[in-house]
């Protein structure tokens, strides 16, 4: 399956005006979304696309049968890295190159150019188009990788650099990623005793005017005996840029770890994989990105395990483990992208009294309005969404650390319901609850996005 690649310009217009949590609308039908199936998509990026010269063998990987191949995996743009020092082929550099290939791949591409910076800034029509020009040449021309993991110090020259994009091209993005919570204050460009919300992601927001807010947290740990646990502060981080986000009225996405990058992180299952995107998800992510799509390959990268392809081009479990979480998530992006994000309630399983990750949350919500208890032998996250008719849904998943490889039962009696449409997996179906009550099974790293129906 394979949708149209949305800039963030266009995905404004999926924000939805906040409603109140507390009172819904008790439909007895289904809400159908069926208009919006071909317009509303899940924004899947992946972070390096197949390199025009890998660094480790001088092969270049930019061809149209390994676009394809992005395009199958259901990434719906892809990002540029090594482009800038790419072999130039008929006439075309590498960034002209990977267009031609992504375009008839029927996906989007952020072009990496060392030039876009003083270009921008310049803010001349001609200097523009003698950067750019070509590159506008085509469909696939989705937007510029401009900055990753910024200073705050930089946040000046980016709204600069922004308002020149904006000047000539208002409807391709102009992205740049952040920091996690984890970054130490000198990375930051913040003081020790400023803060990572309000001194960083919100002064970012309000200083640059970005259109979105895309930042990287990898939560999957992994100590020299094999033990895996998480970071503690991953939910933090999400309700941080959720909040963050939603308060500013852009979109906001997530980075999925699909590697290992040192010795303290650990490679992904596809539980683990899926886990991420469904964490993301019940906070409201409307897009989420893969570190890495193709494997980096040069000093300092770090690299202990693959990404999804290798760097010499071979697919990885982790390929094949995300491609099919992807197809699941394009059955019902359309559905989930109507709603509005409204808060998480954290739920401890039956006999367990504290969990470190839902303890370092701001805002959890104590109830949600349209449920009316929640029992599980698992910690599960709710999140809890409306859309513009006031309709209910909310979406619960296992948080058992997905590497523990625990099931989880979840009963969750709610009100004024029968039944529900439920969607896991990528799989619609409708569940009777009598009473109110629906239970569901849930394997590691699991979820469901459930439609309560009266």
């Amino acid at each position: 399956m394979k949708k149209k690649f949305l800039t963030f310009a266009l995905a404004l217009c999926m924000i939805l005006p906040a409603v109140g949590c507390e009172k819904g609308n008790y439909t007895k039908v289904e809400p159908d979304y069926s208009a919006s199936e071909d317009t509303l998509a899940m924004h899947i990026g992946g972070w390096v696309a197949p390199p025009p010269v890998q660094k480790a063998g001088g092969v270049d990987y930019c061809t149209q049968e390994n676009y394809n191949d992005v395009a199958d995996f259901g990434i719906n743009t892809i990002y540029g890295l090594y482009e800038p020092w790419g072999l130039t082929v008929d006439g075309k550099n590498a960034n002209e190159r990977a267009l031609e290939y992504t375009e008839k791949a029927g996906i989007g591409f952020y072009v990496r150019d060392l030039q876009a910076g003083a270009a921008l800034q310049e803010g001349d029509k001609d200097t523009f188009d003698q950067v750019f020009g070509k590159y506008m040449e085509y469909d696939s021309f989705a937007g510029i990788m401009a900055v990753d993991e910024p200073s705050a110090a930089l946040f000046p020259e980016i709204a600069a650099m922004r308002k020149g994009w904006d000047k000539f091209v208002p409807d391709k993005d102009f992205y740049v990623n952040l920091f996690p919570t984890y970054a130490l204050p000198g990375q930051l460009g913040i003081g020790e005793t400023e803060n990572y919300r309000e001194h960083y992601i919100r002064r970012f927001l309000q200083e640059t005017g970005l259109k979105m807010l895309s930042y990287d947290h990898y939560p999957l740990l992994e100590d020299g005996w094999g033990k895996g646990s998480l970071t503690a502060d991953y939910l933090y981080n999400l309700e941080v840029c959720a909040e963050e986000a939603r308060d500013a009225g852009v979109p906001f996405w997530t980075f999925l770890q699909a590697m290992s990058y040192d010795n303290a992180t650990r490679c992904p299952t596809e539980a683990e994989l899926r886990w991420q995107v469904l964490c993301s998800m019940a906070f409201g992510a409307q897009g989420y990105q893969y570190f890495c799509y193709w494997t980096p390959a040069g000093p300092g990268d770090n690299v202990t395990k693959s990404a999804c392809v290798t760097e010499f081009g071979e697919k990885t479990p982790v390929w094949y483990a995300g491609q099919k979480i992807n197809r699941e998530i394009l059955n019902f992006d359309h559905v989930y992208l109507n709603y509005e994000w409204q808060g998480v309630m954290p739920v401890l399983a039956e006999g367990n009294s504290k969990n470190k990750l839902f303890n370092m949350m701001n805002h959890a919500l104590d109830s949600v309005g349209r449920i009316r208890s929640v029992k599980s032998d698992q910690d599960v996250i709710v999140g809890a969404f409306k859309d513009r008719a006031d309709n209910d849904a909310f979406m619960v998943v296992n948080f058992s650390d997905p590497g523990d490889e625990k099931s989880c039962k979840t009963e969750v009696v709610m009100k004024s319901a029968s039944s529900a449409v439920v969607y896991k997996n990528g799989v619609r179906s409708v569940a009777e609850a009598k009473g109110g009550k629906l239970t569901l099974e849930l394997e590691a790293g699991n979820g469901a996005f459930v439609v309560p129906l009266q």
